[in-house]
């Protein structure tokens, strides 16, 4: 239901930082953006850090010094258009809603409502090209916390879409 998707959820627990730089938000003519949804597993059995998770590592690290590894579970990447709503598998038999909220009349960003394990709906901005994780409490087979990340970037112009500079 559409009503249940807006609601807006804070969700007891839920770790959020926003890390990286931020760039002007940018889209293709058609209003579609390239929407990433990284799931990331936290370990305390082992220190392995993948080199891309280096900052939210170190962010985590700040908040509960017991998770020591962090590695990429799974990354899904699709363009959706404003208003589009999709499916990202994470782990296990665990996913994540996306929905790409029609484009805000002023201000800057894209809005999006996320559904994330035993969080709920989370609505806020991103700016294109940084990074929102969010903390869930559900835990993997093998015990690694899982978190998800999203990321929002412009997508290119098809090269068949473009026209010849005369």
């Amino acid at each position: 239901m559409r009503s249940d998707r807006l609601r807006r959820h804070s969700g007891l627990g839920v770790t959020v930082l926003v890390l990286c730089a931020a760039a002007a938000p940018v889209v293709r003519a058609d209003g579609e953006v390239r929407v990433t949804v990284i799931a990331v597993l936290a370990s305390t059995k082992h220190q392995e850090v993948d080199p891309k998770l280096k900052c939210l590592a170190d962010q985590m690290r700040q908040l509960d010094p017991t998770l020591t590894g962090f590695q990429i579970g799974r990354m899904t990447k699709k363009d959706l258009a404003y208003g589009a709503e999709a499916t990202f598998p994470l782990v296990d038999d665990q996913s994540a809603i996306v929905i790409v909220e029609p484009k805000p009349k002023k201000g800057k960003g894209i809005c999006l409502s996320v559904k994330t394990p035993g969080v709920g709906v989370l609505t806020y901005t991103i700016k294109c090209e940084k990074c929102f994780p969010i903390g869930t409490p559900y835990l993997t087979k093998k015990g690694d916390r899982l978190f998800v990340g999203f990321l929002v970037e412009p997508v290119e112009a098809p090269e068949a879409a473009k026209k010849p500079k005369p």
